[in-house]
């Protein structure tokens, strides 16, 4: 994630950088072990020449428009090249529940026990 401190689209509102989109990076998971619905982000996203996501430029943004700002201001300021694409990737974020399902337990005392 972009520094809120030197987030370019950041507003002087304080840490909260409201309408920035910092202040919608995720909450803190419950660790309840139950499957939460989905959150989801917008991030700016820098494109391969295939057109292909690689790398994430700006974000957690709370709606697409954050991430087209992002976009805008990147350009006007010449921080990217002419021929640097970008897209707005809306990322989907679950609640990892860790799982032993189909893991290989031998594998892993064999491995702990070598420590």
């Amino acid at each position: 994630m972009t520094d809120p401190r030197t987030c370019p689209t950041a507003t002087n509102s304080g840490p909260s950088h409201i309408g920035c989109g910092h202040d919608a990076a995720p909450s803190v998971p419950t660790g309840s072990g139950e499957q939460k619905g989905p959150m989801y982000q917008y991030w700016l996203v820098s494109l391969d020449r295939y057109g292909n996501p690689n790398r994430l430029i700006d974000g957690a943004h709370s709606e697409a428009e954050g991430a087209n700002k992002a976009a805008y201001l990147i350009k006007a300021m010449h921080l990217s090249t002419e021929r640097e694409k970008f897209a707005v990737a809306k990322i989907e974020l679950l609640e990892c529940v860790p799982s032993d399902k189909g893991v290989n337990h031998e594998a892993i005392k064999t491995i702990n026990s070598n420590r």
